[in-house]
C-alpha cells in the first residue's frame, strides 16, 4: 500500500541507508513495489543492525497486500 508524497511521486515499500547528510547508501526493497519475494516488502515496519552490520527487516503491516501480516 504505497503512499504518494505532496509531488504525486510513489513511496514506500524500501528500506533506505543513508550517510550523515542524506546520500543514499543502500537501497533495499522497490519503491512503491509490494510483495513478498526475496527483494521486496510488504508494508515494512521497522529495522534493526546487528553488529556485525546485519540487517533485519519486520515486514508486514496489517492489513497488508500479500496477507503475510502477523496478527
Amino acid at each position: 500500500m504505497s503512499a504518494k508524497n505532496a509531488a504525486g511521486v510513489v513511496m514506500g515499500q524500501e528500506i533506505l541507508k543513508l550517510s550523515a547528510d542524506g546520500k543514499i547508501l543502500m537501497t533495499l526493497g522497490k519503491e512503491g513495489v509490494a510483495g513478498n519475494g526475496p527483494d521486496t516488502f510488504d508494508r515494512p515496519t521497522g529495522v534493526a543492525i546487528a553488529p556485525n552490520g546485519d540487517i533485519f527487516v519486520s515486514d508486514g503491516h496489517n492489513p497488508n497486500k500479500f496477507g503475510t501480516a502477523a496478527l
